[in-house]
């Protein structure tokens, strides 16, 4: 069985906007997983596939949602062959959505969360300047208040994440509503990145955002 055949499988392809943020986000987090394993005594593995009853099977790097109730479950093998071995930043990201998240113990901290998040923040933020300009050509400007939800939304939490993760509303802005989170000023203040709102999270919120424009 190919990637392509696994049940589910989506792929990011390399036209697509988000692509290079998401790359960098998919190299840097699974070359962390794999480092967490050496830290706690494990051999340290590649994301080779390999055979059970006569079949290839693609082991992944599993990021929660904590807000979208959608799990990301990358699947890098040839990403990370490209980048590290080949010299190439092409090939599509494979991922999968999961319902539920298994929580491994003893194998991260809060600490390793947190260093993600980062790099979720950052696909997140460049992905956000990168595209600014478009989304106002094709929206309006931001204070005109005539973006879709979903970008009203991602555009609070980009301000968030310039605020250390922070809630950070003026006045003008309106209240804001995505995942079933919902941020109004009354909330300014409140650490949202972490809290609410997970890698799985960020990684969905980009995508949203993007169909959006």
């Amino acid at each position: 069985m190919s990637i392509d055949q696994i049940p589910g499988i989506q792929f990011i392809p390399t036209n697509h906007r988000c692509y290079e943020f998401a790359l960098d986000f998919a190299v840097a987090s699974c070359a962390i997983g794999r480092y967490i394993g050496a830290y706690h005594g494990r051999s340290v593995a590649t994301f080779a596939p390999h055979t059970e009853n006569g079949a290839p099977q693609y082991p992944t790097a599993a990021f929660a949602g904590l807000a979208s109730g959608k799990n990301l479950e990358l699947v890098p093998h040839d990403i990370l062959t490209n980048v590290f071995n080949r010299d190439m930043r092409t090939g599509q990201i494979p991922y999968l959505v999961k319902p539920t998240f298994d929580q491994i113990t003893g194998d991260s901290t809060v600490a390793v969360a947190q260093v993600l998040e980062g790099l979720a923040q950052s696909m997140f933020t460049r992905y956000w300047e990168t595209n600014l300009d478009l989304i106002e050509s094709t929206h309006g400007k931001r204070k005109c208040n005539q973006w879709p939800a979903v970008l009203q939304f991602a555009a609070v939490i980009r301000d968030a994440m310039s605020h250390g993760g922070s809630i950070h509303m003026f006045p003008s802005i309106l209240p804001v509503s995505h995942f079933g989170l919902n941020y109004s000023q009354a909330d300014n203040g409140r650490k949202v990145i972490h809290n609410d709102m997970s890698c799985g999270d960020i990684f969905f919120l980009m995508l949203d955002a993007d169909a959006a424009f």
